[in-house]
C-alpha cells in the first residue's frame, strides 16, 4: 500500500486545472475557489453552476475535450471525468511535466489525494485513510466536526497574538509550556468575550515560564 506524505500547499496564483465539468467536477472547483488560484476547466459540457463561475469571471473554460498537453504548464489537476482512457493520459502526462495530479476515485493514477476536510476558523484538519476508505475518512471528519475539542480553534487567533509577542519580547518558550497553558479556562475566557483577560493571563504564564 502506498504511504502518502502528509503536506499543505500554498497554490495562491497558480494554475489548477479541472479536467471534467459534472457535479463531481463541480465540487472540487467548489474547494479550489476557498484558496485564490487560476481555475481553469477543461470538458466539452459543464454544469449551470460551473457556467456561472465562468460567467463571473471566476474560472475560465476550454469548451472541448482534452487534448495531449493541456496540463503541461499546470501546478497541479484533478482528474474529474468518466472516462477511463482520458484518465489514464492525464495520468502519463502528469508524470512527464511533473504535474500534481489527483483522479478522483482512483488513487492508482494520482500522484496525491485530497483528504477529508474539518476546518474551523484557521485551523484545518486533513483526514486520509492512504485511499483505502474515503467513507472511513467521512465518517471521522462527521465525529470531528461533531467533537467539542474542535472548539479550541477559536483560540487560534489569540495564540497568533501573543506568539508574536513573546518573539518581540525575546522571550524562550517550550512546545510542552505552550500546550500546557491551552487550557478549557482559556478557552472560556474567550467563548464569553473575555479576550483582554485571556491574553493579559496567557502572557503572565509565558513570562514566568520563560526561560529569559
Amino acid at each position: 500500500m502506498t504511504s502518502y506524505y502528509p503536506a499543505f500547499l500554498d497554490i495562491t496564483n497558480r494554475l489548477c486545472i479541472v479536467v471534467g465539468g459534472g457535479k463531481v467536477a463541480e465540487a472540487k472547483i467548489l474547494q479550489l475557489l476557498e484558496y485564490k488560484c487560476l481555475i481553469s476547466v477543461i470538458s466539452p459540457r459543464i454544469t449551470p453552476c460551473i457556467l456561472s463561475w465562468v460567467e463571473n469571471g471566476r474560472i475560465s473554460w476550454e469548451s472541448r475535450p482534452y487534448e495531449s498537453g493541456d496540463i503541461a504548464n499546470a501546478f497541479l489537476v484533478i482528474a474529474a471525468t468518466d472516462s477511463a482512457k482520458v484518465n489514464i493520459i492525464i495520468s502519463k502526462e502528469a508524470d512527464l511535466h511533473k504535474v500534481l495530479l489527483n483522479t478522483v476515485d482512483n488513487p492508482i493514477l494520482s500522484n496525491f489525494i485530497a483528504p477529508a476536510i474539518v476546518r474551523r476558523g484557521p485551523v484545518t484538519l486533513a483526514i486520509s485513510t492512504n485511499g483505502t476508505s474515503p467513507a472511513l475518512a467521512r465518517k471521522f471528519r462527521e465525529c470531528l466536526s461533531e467533537s467539542p475539542l474542535l472548539e479550541y480553534a477559536d483560540l487560534a487567533p489569540l495564540l497568533s497574538q501573543v506568539r508574536k509577542q513573546v518573539r518581540s519580547n525575546g522571550w524562550k518558550v517550550s512546545p510542552d509550556i505552550w500546550q500546557k497553558l491551552i487550557t478549557p479556562e482559556l478557552l472560556s475566557m474567550i467563548k464569553s468575550g473575555r479576550e483582554k483577560e485571556a491574553k493579559a493571563n496567557l502572557l503572565k504564564n509565558l513570562s514566568q515560564e520563560s526561560t529569559s
